[in-house]
């Protein structure tokens, strides 16, 4: 076994007893220092929170009769992300869950090591129909992506599309985001997947699973974090100047309040982090970042810049 192999089997070994204990926190606890005056909501209260209802993330459209196998669903003939995606089913190690993902290659053959990015979907975008990965979160993702690998070499990467299984019952459980780590050390080690440019990401309910991954796993895992109108306190902010942050909101967010990115921010700058941005737009309500992000071709010129100390990932 790898040095790489076996520090991937002990972070899954210890992820899901602290896994749980992560969504609590979250749960319950603030999300950052107080924030400016300036455009900002009034201050929310300190006493317990619940996880915002992020049921509206995406208005899918109603399943069809050529939705009945959701992942061969080709819409009218239009070139669809099924055509540089695949759909997988990953078993974990104790044959107790299984999760589906979409799973992109790259487009042009390569001999060094490419970065793998994650993309973590909203609630509105699960496994139960098709047209909702489409329409929804993922499509912003992954075309623009691929027409950028389209353009160039410099852009050609893995990217994996973890989606919440069926039934769906809410957010990411504890043993389900066990099993998309497993999956996720598993496809770092066995693709040409460069481990110190692993960037993860993610929208809504997707956003908060970004700091809990965050928050149990080491702290070099990730060259580069993406939360997206979602977001929650780090458990140890200091121990991550390695990776670079952008986080992203809209002031006129109406399901998630924009304090909870502003809070994130705010906690890494106060531990010293330099990489850290955000971008908030005025308006454009909750879904405004996926094309303050993936609209900007600079915004991926940021994220496959980014990269961990040779002496990180190991």
């Amino acid at each position: 076994m790898s040095c790489f192999s076996a520090r991937a089997a002990a972070v899954c070994r210890s992820f899901a007893c602290a896994v749980l204990s992560a969504f609590i926190l979250a749960a319950l606890g603030g999300c950052g220092p107080e924030q400016p005056h300036t455009a900002q909501p009034d201050t929310p209260s300190t006493g317990s929170q619940t996880q915002p209802d992020t049921s509206s993330d995406t208005q899918a459209p109603p399943a069809t009769a050529a939705e009945s196998d959701p992942y061969e669903f080709e819409r009218n003939g239009v070139l669809t992300f099924d055509n540089y995606t695949t759909t997988e089913i990953y078993e974990n190690e104790a044959g107790n869950e299984k999760i589906y993902y979409r799973f992109h290659e790259p487009l042009r053959e390569h001999d060094e090591p490419l970065p793998l990015l994650i993309f973590l979907h909203g609630l509105g975008d699960d496994a139960r129909t098709r047209a909702s990965m489409e329409a929804g979160n993922v499509g912003p993702f992954i075309h623009p992506l691929v027409r950028l690998e389209n353009e160039s070499a410099d852009y050609a990467c893995y990217a994996l599309i973890p989606m919440t299984p069926l039934p769906l019952e809410g957010w990411w459980t504890e043993r389900q985001l066990s099993a998309f780590v497993e999956l996720m050390y598993k496809i770092i080690e066995d693709y040409n997947i460069d481990s110190r440019r692993v960037y993860v990401m993610g929208l809504s309910m997707g956003g908060y699973t970004v700091c809990d991954l965050l928050n149990n796993l080491p702290a070099d895992t990730f060259a580069a974090a993406v939360p997206m109108c979602g977001a929650s306190e780090l458990l140890y902010p200091e121990q991550l100047h390695n990776t670079g942050f952008r986080i992203y909101h809209a002031a006129d967010d109406e399901i998630v309040s924009n304090w909870v990115s502003w809070g994130l921010y705010y906690q890494l700058k106060g531990s010293g982090h330099e990489n850290v941005e955000i971008f908030e737009s005025e308006t454009g309500g909750h879904l405004a970042p996926l094309d303050n992000a993936f609209g900007d071709d600079g915004f991926f010129e940021w994220l496959f810049a980014q990269r961990l100390p040779d002496n990180a990932a190991e």
